[in-house]
């Protein structure tokens, strides 16, 4: 199997291609996602970062970190969803996504805090070197989503 660079690039056409396949034929469910969950997010975050906080970064942060990881991971949820199921042939309506988004809301909720703890302690610790595990995390996301029983959460708390 040729592992050279060539087949890597190959490769790499080959998947942002279907991903941007799979974006223009989702984009108004996606766009849905996006007013519905992260346009109010964003406009509660600015709102407070203007007039409540002013010029207290660390409360700031730390609400707009609140925001993400509490209501952001429904709308990571809905959009991975409707790429999972596109990817099976299904067509998949904004309401689906959303309740697809909610149902896993629980182990998106985990699978980001750990992962966040772990890019944490990663960065921490490797400080630099740590770009490798920062991208292997990410796929937490996608694995604590569609195959629950797979993700590294899952295996670490209930096994």
């Amino acid at each position: 199997m040729n592992t050279g660079p060539s087949s890597r690039a190959i490769d790499m056409k080959r998947l942002f291609q279907q991903g941007w396949g799979l974006f223009k034929s989702n984009w108004r469910s996606i766009a849905g996602i996006v007013l519905v969950i992260w346009v109010p997010i964003e406009l509660l975050s600015s709102y407070r970062d203007h007039f409540v906080y002013k010029d207290d970064f660390i409360k700031s942060f730390r609400f707009t970190r609140f925001l993400d990881n509490v209501f952001g991971v429904i709308g990571v949820g809905g959009i991975i969803s409707i790429a999972h199921e596109c990817m099976l042939g299904n067509k998949v309506d904004i309401n689906a996504s959303f309740s697809m988004g909610c149902g896993a809301w629980w182990r998106m909720m985990w699978a980001h805090a750990f992962t966040n703890f772990l890019l944490t302690a990663a960065i921490l610790l490797a400080g630099l070197a740590s770009d490798y595990l920062i991208v292997t995390l990410l796929i937490a996301f996608p694995v604590a989503y569609l195959v629950p029983r797979l993700s590294l959460v899952y295996q670490i708390v209930f096994l």
